[in-house]
């Protein structure tokens, strides 16, 4: 279990030294950028998982470039598709269209599209994805410089790598055997047999941990062979860990994976310095949500019962995550119920929020008990939330629960567990880190969403910024900052900050304690 990564990577870190011997020429004026991109997605990575172990890779990245202490997803739902989806694009859930792991499709049926790997290899999310309007990291990369490669990879969430690699060339994932794994690719995204992209070492178990250890190798070895300009990385372990232990409930289980997922992150930054590309790469690290423990579970058979009990048909009721989605047949009953349901009083249930149109679009609104009892900030800040996914295929009601609760009860498991999905500040609350060419050295205190990554990569690496686009540019990332771009990030941090303040103080009130204090 505790073997490196064996000749495999080995030979692959000699072919690396060998390409970085090999005199470099600047490739921007030949049809390819200048810079290049490495976006690492460290899976259900809460910030306080960084107090367990060193992390002297991610440290040293945070140390040259500009880290965002309150940085968090601002939107729903704080699931794995819809925050990959959302990276790329820059664009909220009710735009890009990937609102959870199910969602209503424009038939009026619902659809599980992320965990259908059928429906993945015949690219029909990136479909979705792409026809929100904003055109992806990827697709941008393309556009400006035809010549260039993109590659997208995680482990066994294909769904993390499909949706961060909408508009990527290539595509992988990997899939656990009776012993070990093996990579491959989605639909058409296959890269050439050259890479040997295939080629793992099996002897260990697929653990959390060696998933990381997995994808990073895979990075490496696309470096050494390929060298795609824009490299998405999904890091699966600290996701699965905090599922099967609740997170930082169980700080040794939890150290050893935010050990290796630093380990994977060092093997691919040590790949780029041999390759000597490390100057002219931009690193972005990140988390796409956070992870609370199971200390409460919401009564969920007596909620289904009064989702019935309203009268009004659904066409699904997820209630299994740290939040109640539900699904209406009818969009028009939608207030009746969130009233209905809000004044049940389920335990840990704070309220319901409902949808309804609003202008040209649909805008999110509390149930009166909700507002009276969590109050006009906490109120707000969910309904900010809510609205990012208020579109005719995410869901008519809104259920938040207590923080650290959820709908899921694990048999046969541990004492602990772990979940996301609602609005809470611990499965809000993120890392970022951004470093590279044109970023400034320092630390803030602005609460950078999901939405703002793309921008600002886009910036840094002198692509266009497509229009539809709902985040900002991260200014005070930029040594050189565009006049407008400062105005923008001004412009939403008033809002963006009294959300965070109320989620914060609310948590504070529910657990003693709110991180990124």
């Amino acid at each position: 279990m505790r073997q490196r990564f064996g000749a495999v990577l080995i030979a692959v870190m000699v072919a690396v030294t060998a390409l970085g011997s090999a005199p470099l020429r600047a490739r921007g004026a030949s049809g390819f950028p200048a810079r290049y991109l490495v976006l690492i997605v460290m899976d259900g990575f809460r910030p306080d998982y960084m107090s367990l172990a060193p992390m002297r890779h991610v440290r040293a990245l945070m140390r040259s470039g500009m880290a965002y202490k309150r940085a968090w997803v601002g939107q729903l739902e704080t699931e794995t598709p819809t925050g990959h989806a959302t990276i790329v694009t820059g664009t909220y859930p009710k735009k890009h269209g990937v609102v959870g792991f199910g969602w209503r499709a424009p038939n009026g049926s619902y659809v599980w599209m992320p965990t259908d790997l059928r429906q993945l290899k015949a690219g029909l999310m990136e479909s979705l994805i792409e026809a929100g309007g904003a055109p992806t990291i990827s697709d941008l990369m393309h556009r400006k410089y035809p010549g260039s490669k993109s590659a997208s990879m995680s482990g066994e969430k294909y769904y993390a790598a499909d949706a961060m690699g909408t508009g990527a060339d290539y595509i992988l994932y990997s899939h656990a055997l009776k012993r070990g794994m093996e990579v491959l690719p989605i639909g058409q995204h296959v890269p050439p047999p050259s890479t040997r992209y295939q080629t793992t070492d099996t002897r260990d178990d697929a653990y959390p941990w060696l998933q990381d250890k997995l994808v990073g190798s895979v990075a490496v070895r696309l470096l050494a062979t390929i060298r795609p300009q824009t490299m998405l990385v999904n890091l699966p372990g600290s996701d699965i860990e905090g599922h099967l232990t609740g997170g930082i409930v169980d700080k040794q289980d939890m150290r050893n994976e935010a050990r290796h997922a630093d380990a994977a992150i060092g093997a691919i930054v040590d790949a780029y310095k041999r390759a000597g590309l490390y100057s002219r790469t931009l690193f972005v690290v990140t988390a796409d949500h956070g992870m609370v423990p199971n200390t409460h579970v919401v009564p969920i058979k007596r909620m289904y019962g009064g989702i019935r009990a309203t009268g009004a048909p659904t066409l699904e009721d997820d209630l299994l995550t740290t939040a109640g989605y539900v699904f209406l047949r009818d969009p028009a009953d939608a207030a009746v119920v969130a009233s209905r349901l809000s004044g049940r009083h389920f335990p840990w249930v704070e309220g319901a929020l409902y949808r309804s149109p609003a202008g040209s679009g649909y805008a999110f609104h509390a149930s009166h008990d909700t507002e009276t009892s969590l109050g006009p900030a906490v109120t707000r800040a969910y309904l900010d939330l809510a609205n990012t996914l208020a579109a005719p295929s995410g869901p008519e009601v809104v259920l938040p629960y207590r923080e650290d609760t959820m709908g899921l009860t694990v048999r046969g498991s541990g004492p602990h567990w772990g979940n996301h999905g609602g609005l809470s500040w611990r499965v809000q609350h993120i890392p970022l880190v951004i470093s590279g060419p044109g970023v400034a050295h320092s630390v803030s205190w602005f609460p950078a969403q999901l939405v703002d990554i793309a921008p600002t990569i886009e910036r840094l690496l002198d692509l266009p910024i497509p229009a539809a686009v709902d985040g900002v540019v991260l200014a005070d990332a930029l040594k050189r900052a565009q006049p407008d771009d400062v105005a923008a990030q001004r412009g939403v941090a008033a809002r963006r900050s009294q959300d965070v303040r109320a989620l914060m103080q609310h948590s504070r009130a529910q657990n003693g304690i709110a991180l990124g204090e």
